[in-house]
């Protein structure tokens, strides 16, 4: 190699020509294995830097280092917020912006990228005849709070829908200067949606569902039996944009058209709803002491961009469930964890019972409740297991919240 060529792959860690240049390689490398972090704090220090970071041979690095967490990025999870005792905690936050006090009040509906989304309902009954369980749940408080600036957008409910599936976060941006922006996809019992956009400050038109949205296994639960999971976001090539909830009836109807499955909305000016078929042996292997409700957690294979899976709680195991991506979806299962693993003693003739609490798609760090240890945080790609709250009972299972990053964002907005 040329004096010249050598000279081009070497880089200096601040701007200034007084630094001892380091090989351009070796900061690739480096960074490639570093934590968040400090990769935006070098990205932060010099534009060559920046470059550097922002270039492809970059990305392809990063990637190669995260082939031992299948593809997770376990950095980009700063923390949880959540409940014990009605007092709010914050487990590794010391970053984040989020004000936990909302929990005590609000319930939680999606976080994706650093975003929260939090609502307050009250419900108005049918009519003062019928039973106070027939009652419709109306949003009074929308909320999206940004954990990483502390802003919180209060927003005005959607105009022209009901209340149906939760709500879910689609695009987020940041611009470079310092703001953030972001899309929110409300969607009524039909399937109809209208998303609201930060950018415009208002909800765009209702969009049809052009399939399956008159059939009753797409109806969003109305009564209190009934469950719809928080939302996964999956994207596709150009601007495709999936929606998937979990739907389960109740756990005495299991089977036939009330059996679990998952809800896929394909957003776009052409909507389709497609209805997502559980293996049976998802519900069979949990064994008598867990429910669909508890024991099934949406989830997604690798990245954002990866395959839908469903974790399962089993009763040895957590095991996932992944559809692959075929003419003929087919559900191939693969352990994670056992279970004596995350108790961390010899397995007892005691079966465990364990919650799901969340998912974050970015890390592939899941949360989970167990009646002998507590809160427990589990990286689906590490396999690393954290305990991070042991009060079991007192824990407000409902309020729990991942705040996660988007690192390819915040890097894009840096070179802004």
């Amino acid at each position: 190699m040329s004096m010249a060529n050598k000279r081009r792959r070497t880089c200096t860690i601040s701007d200034d020509d007084d630094g001892e240049p380091l090989p351009l390689d070796l900061l690739l490398e480096i960074l490639a294995r570093s934590d968040v972090r400090t990769v935006l704090r070098c990205a932060a220090t010099s534009k060559t830097i920046r470059r550097v970071i922002l270039g492809q041979d970059f990305h392809r690095r990063r990637r190669l280092a995260l082939l031992r967490t299948d593809g997770f990025d376990p950095a980009l999870l700063l923390g949880v917020s959540y409940m014990v005792n009605t007092a709010p905690v914050a487990f590794r936050g010391e970053h984040l912006r989020f004000d936990a006090r909302l929990l005590r009040s609000h319930e939680l509906v999606d976080s994706r990228d650093g975003f929260v989304v939090l609502q307050q309902r009250e419900k108005i009954p049918f009519h003062d005849r019928l039973p106070p369980r027939c009652a419709v749940p109306i949003i009074c408080d929308l909320r999206v709070c940004d954990s990483l600036t502390g802003e919180t957008y209060r927003l005005p409910p959607p105009p022209a829908i009901g209340y149906g599936y939760p709500h879910a976060l689609l695009l987020t941006h940041d611009d470079g200067g310092g703001g953030r922006s972001f899309q929110l996809l409300a969607a009524d019992r039909g399937l109809r949606t209208q998303t609201f956009s930060s950018t415009d400050g208002r909800w765009g038109p209702v969009l049809e569902t052009t399939h399956y949205a008159s059939q009753y296994p797409y109806s969003a639960p109305v009564e209190h039996k009934d469950y719809t999971s928080r939302p996964i976001v999956l994207y596709g090539s150009g601007a495709a944009v999936h929606v998937h909830w979990l739907r389960l009836r109740s756990k005495e109807c299991m089977y036939g058209s009330h059996a679990p499955h998952i809800v896929a909305l394909d957003v776009g000016s052409a909507q389709l709803a497609t209805r997502i078929d559980l293996p049976p042996e998802c519900v069979s292997r949990m064994g008598w002491i867990q429910n669909a409700t508890t024991g099934l957690q949406l989830a997604t294979s690798s990245s954002p961009t990866g395959s839908l899976a469903v974790l399962v709680a089993e009763i040895l195991v957590i095991s996932m469930w992944t559809l692959e991506d075929s003419s003929t979806p087919a559900w191939i299962r693969q352990v994670v964890i056992k279970r004596q693993l995350i108790r961390k003693q010899p397995p007892g003739p005691r079966t465990h019972y364990i919650r799901f609490m969340g998912f974050g798609q970015r890390s592939g760090t899941v949360l989970l409740k167990t009646d002998s240890v507590g809160l427990v945080q589990l990286n689906l790609g590490s396999k690393d297991v954290v305990i991070i709250e042991t009060d079991s009972f007192n824990l407000n299972c409902t309020q729990l919240c991942l705040h996660e990053i988007n690192l390819s964002s915040l890097l894009q907005a840096m070179g802004q």
